[in-house]
């Protein structure tokens, strides 16, 4: 009987700083969110850096995360991506983390392994490192912040602020973060390299088409006949992806279901049956090829385009528990213990468990789960001049739906996660009959049985689903580029869509220079 309440409390506990920790994550996300949405990046960042925001060692990554991510938007690019750089340097550490952690999270929860990201996850570190580089050369300045600098007195670890002023960079420093830009994409594709050779011939998240058409973009600006040859090809090969590895998802693909399921039988097919058979372009599909065909023609003319705009719009879909039955495969066990007096082993399996003798009992556990979120709207860039009047309107590429992105990869993972805590939680449940009967035999039915109800529950509770995520990313990434005469301009975005009862609403406004050297800006809307 000891054993069991020994198991039941340290099950307890788990369950209850498990089940605390998620709910208190949630509550700080939305409240995250909220602030992010309403531009108030001084109080997000309060919320990123509260002890109640990712208390725990293991979640350190998405805490990193979130706060670098402000930050960019805030327009601290340096502290950024000095943060952003610790990030991966962490999540690079945890991917290989330690044999402690792995058989922790084996034995108890998910959620008591150290978080290194899911896949799109440290993608996207890449991306905002190159797009913090970026901008630092081109606004070609450090904003002034305040430095944490820790130190030591009477044995105890303190730290003390600093301020650091601003400061103007040098055409070198500039350039140098130029190149940074660069040496991200590259790092970015070696990443995806890795990805590519775990997944090859599977219908999942292994190349990214941001890392393409934002790539080509940073190698355009390094100016040389070489990097502008890479832009060529990484423009090229987009196109390619956007057929090959982006036909599962919905928003290019009317057919990607179908396409996922046959996937593998493509290699054998050709493309051309596969296009006509299992691919239904769609608008976004479309409109993407157009922008890609046009920045293929673009770098064969002289004159090329001088402002190119990415946006990121809303937020990436949360992570949400969705239950799983598991079969106990209890056969296995139940030959190997004699009765003796009373119910045999397998009689009493069948008495607690309340099934039918000879009937595979089930348990039930939960998995992390995205839901699909659809896109169903439209953006437009409108460029002002500024007297007000419409120079030019045109339609955004989608290259990005990230919301689709994250829950076709779960849904991927799904059953190699399946089978290990399936394993995992079965194994708890034969340990935890093994011992209530040996209370049977000891104190009667009655005292078992309490004893296994108590445990079942426990085990249930404690799996729950690591729902932790980074969020603040977005739910989609959208481009666009065009040539504009030197000047002054007023920026918006349009959007139309099926869940908009008025046809177009302008949401989003920005003035920017623009003249003979290209102009980036990058955008972040929440409609």
């Amino acid at each position: 009987m000891k054993k069991i309440i020994k198991l039941v409390a340290i099950l307890g506990m788990a369950i209850v700083l498990s089940s605390c920790a998620t709910n208190k994550n949630r509550k700080e996300h939305l409240k995250l969110q909220k602030f992010v949405k309403t531009g108030q990046y001084d109080q997000a960042l309060i919320v990123a850096k509260g002890k109640d925001f990712y208390a725990d060692k293991d979640s350190r990554l998405l805490k990193l995360l979130e706060i670098a991510t402000i930050n960019y938007l805030k327009g601290n690019y340096y502290q950024a991506l000095q943060t952003f750089d610790l990030a991966e340097d962490l999540s690079n550490k945890l991917f290989t983390k330690s044999v402690k952690g792995k058989l922790k999270a084996a034995l108890v929860n998910s959620n008591m392994d150290k978080y290194y990201g899911e896949k799109y996850e440290r993608s996207l570190i890449r991306f905002y490192q190159a797009l913090s580089h970026y901008m630092l050369y081109q606004t070609g300045k450090y904003e002034a912040f305040i430095r944490d600098i820790p130190y030591e007195k009477d044995g105890k670890k303190l730290v003390k602020q600093e301020p650091v002023a601003e400061k103007k960079l040098s055409n070198k420093e500039r350039k140098r973060h130029l190149f940074g830009a660069r040496a991200s994409i590259l790092n970015w594709d070696s990443l995806l390299d890795s990805y590519r050779s775990v997944t090859g011939g599977e219908p999942t998240y292994k190349d990214d088409l941001v890392a393409k058409v934002f790539g080509a973009f940073i190698h355009e600006q390094m100016g040389t006949r070489s990097d502008r040859q890479i832009a060529l090809n990484l423009y090229k090969k987009a196109k390619e992806i956007l057929f090959k590895n982006y036909g599962v998802y919905k928003s290019f693909n009317g057919k990607n279901k179908k396409f996922i399921s046959e996937f593998k039988k493509f290699s054998k097919l050709g493309m051309k049956k596969v296009r006509k058979k299992y691919f239904s372009a769609t608008s976004y599909y479309k409109g993407l090829m157009t922008f890609l065909n046009s920045r293929i023609k673009s770098l064969n003319k002289s004159k090329k385009d001088n402002l190119f705009v990415f946006m990121q719009s809303g937020f990436v879909a949360p992570k949400v528990a969705n239950k799983i039955n598991f079969p106990i495969p209890t056969g296995l066990f139940l030959g190997k213990i004699s009765g003796g007096k009373g119910l045999s082993f397998p009689q009493f399996v069948s008495s607690a468990l309340g099934v039918a003798h000879g009937t595979m009992p089930s348990i039930s556990f939960e998995l992390p789960y995205i839901a699909p979120d659809d896109n169903t709207r439209s953006y437009s860039l409108v460029v002002t001049n500024m007297k007000g009047k419409v120079v030019k309107e045109i339609k955004m590429g989608l290259i990005e739906p990230m919301s689709e992105l994250a829950s076709e990869t779960l849904d991927y993972k799904k059953s190699a996660l399946y089978s290990k805590i399936g394993v995992r939680l079965a194994t708890k449940h034969i340990a935890a009959l093994y011992a209530a009967y040996t209370i049977y035999k000891k104190s009667g039915m009655l005292m078992a049985s309490m004893a296994y109800a108590l445990t079942n529950k426990a085990i249930a509770a404690s799996e729950q689903a690591d729902l932790r995520f980074w969020s603040t990313i977005p739910k989609n990434i959208s481009v666009a580029s065009l040539r504009l005469p030197r000047g002054e301009y007023n920026l918006a975005v349009r959007y139309t869509g099926a869940d908009i009862k008025s046809s177009e609403l302008i949401l989003w406004k920005q003035t920017v220079k623009v003249g003979k050297k290209a102009k980036m800006v990058d955008l972040r809307i929440h409609k």
